[in-house]
């Protein structure tokens, strides 16, 4: 895992072709309940080479700024990187526990000092280059999924795909179908 110039966070092989994008909000109903689809992109092409997958925070819930300060912040402080904080706040979001207590959680889960984590916080810039990068490709709900060809700009996969969801199998076919050209 790396992340880009602009601060997105990307995992997989560094060469794989193309990348599957999303938008999201940890704190998003409809992103959690889309997030086995994530989770089985990862495994069946990230974790085989043959894609990358970079995640965006896009903020849609009275917590969610601050939340996106957290991940940016731990995953700066953590060895572990971004991704398994990723999770962890997927997991605590998914179980209704997100308070304004979630910052010392994340601290304690991945044995952070919660005073440097909340102090970062304050100074945390990445959903403002999530938010333009989003406004540039379209995105006005979350979670919207784009690709990446190469080092283009995210696109839709396909006019049916402007915003929100796209169901696994047309994903797969978008990367299958990118990986030939």
């Amino acid at each position: 895992q790396w992340r880009m110039p602009d601060g997105g966070f990307v995992m997989g092989n560094p060469n794989a072709p193309v990348t599957l994008v999303e938008f999201a909000d940890f704190l998003c109903p409809h992103c959690q309940s889309y997030k086995p689809q994530i989770d089985r992109f990862v495994e069946e092409f990230v974790l085989t080479g043959q894609a990358k997958f970079e995640y965006r925070m896009i903020p849609t819930q009275t917590l969610s700024e601050f939340v996106g300060g957290v991940a940016e912040c731990a995953a700066e402080a953590y060895e572990g990187g971004f991704y398994p904080v990723h999770e962890e706040l997927f997991r605590i979001a998914r179980s209704g526990a997100v308070t304004d207590s979630i910052g010392r959680n994340i601290a304690e889960e991945f044995d952070l000092d919660y005073a440097e984590l909340l102090e970062c916080t304050s100074d945390a810039d990445q959903l403002r280059a999530d938010g333009a990068l989003g406004s540039r490709a379209g995105v006005a709900s979350t979670p919207t999924i784009r690709i990446r060809i190469g080092d283009s700009d995210p696109q839709p996969i396909g006019p049916a795909y402007e915003r929100g969801q796209v169901p696994y199998e047309v994903i797969a076919g978008a990367i299958l179908t990118a990986q030939v050209q």
